[in-house]
């Protein structure tokens, strides 16, 4: 099944959760030392990383900060 990830199609085997997936494709994401992740355009917490699901046709987006004023 496909996800999205950034806009970038992305094929997992089944659902996953977000720590997993975000384990799983860590190098190729090159994953900033600080970010933010929205999933469907939803914010989802640090907290909940271990029990959020990714399933088939879902769009998640990471964010890193910017700084300015």
């Amino acid at each position: 099944m496909t996800i999205h990830i950034n806009g970038k199609p992305y094929d997992i085997d089944a659902s996953i959760t977000i720590a997993d997936l975000l384990a799983r494709y860590q190098e190729q994401l090159s994953l900033p030392a600080h970010f933010a992740l929205a999933l469907n355009q939803g914010f989802v917490g640090k907290a909940d990383y271990q029990t959020t699901q990714v399933n088939k046709g879902d769009s998640l987006d990471i964010f890193s900060p910017i700084q300015g004023g």
